[in-house]
């Protein structure tokens, strides 16, 4: 799990840390700040001295998870050739990031949907906004040039990466864990070319 974090400072990621453990094995209920100072082994005060209460800290989280997906997005989008391969780079990270990060992600999709996060949300929104933004400029090249096809972003977004969206969640959810990501990475990558493609 600690390749994953890539927070400012090492308390704040030995926190986060915890908090991913013992929200993932024991609920959000039991996501105290004494049952977090017992698992990071830090004081109370530390706690409240990265994260001023539980909605702030399970933000946090969320954040840093989305942190270390969409930095090693931008990391593989470096190394792209062409419209076909910035399409499937983007789909192809997506499943094999949560395959790699199962828990990180079952966690994400759990937490998303809590009152805590959601009280968070205008800065989760302002960070997607931005990393999309970016995402867009790499595409507008291609979409310019007549490769790719033009849509509002989130039709585009929906047709691009939506199908490997709903299979991860199905996979993370249980409804259908014989599905392997990895193996549906290539096959789900090439449908969203096609999808996409001019």
């Amino acid at each position: 799990m600690t390749r994953q974090w890539r927070s400012s400072g090492h308390r704040k990621r030995k926190i986060l840390e915890a908090a991913a453990r013992v929200y993932l094995r024991e609920g959000e209920d039991n996501l105290t700040i004494g049952r977090l100072a017992q698992e990071a082994e830090a004081s109370v005060g530390s706690i409240y001295h990265h994260f001023k209460n539980k909605e702030h800290l399970l933000g946090g989280l969320v954040r840093e998870i989305l942190k270390g997906y969409r930095d090693q997005l931008v990391a593989k989008l470096d190394g792209v050739e062409g419209a076909e391969d910035l399409v499937k780079t983007v789909v192809r990270h997506h499943l094999l990031w949560i395959e790699a990060n199962r828990n990180l992600a079952r966690l994400l999709h759990q937490a998303r949907k809590t009152a805590p996060v959601a009280a968070g949300e205008t800065d989760l929104r302002r960070s997607t906004g931005q990393f999309l933004k970016g995402l867009k400029e790499r595409f507008l090249p291609y979409i310019q040039a007549g490769q790719i096809m033009r849509a509002p972003l989130p039709v585009f977004q929906a047709i691009l990466i939506g199908p490997a969206h709903e299979l991860a969640r199905n996979v993370l959810s249980g409804r259908c864990p014989e599905v392997d990501l990895t193996k549906a990475a290539d096959v789900l990558a090439e449908a969203a070319w096609k999808a996409v493609k001019m």
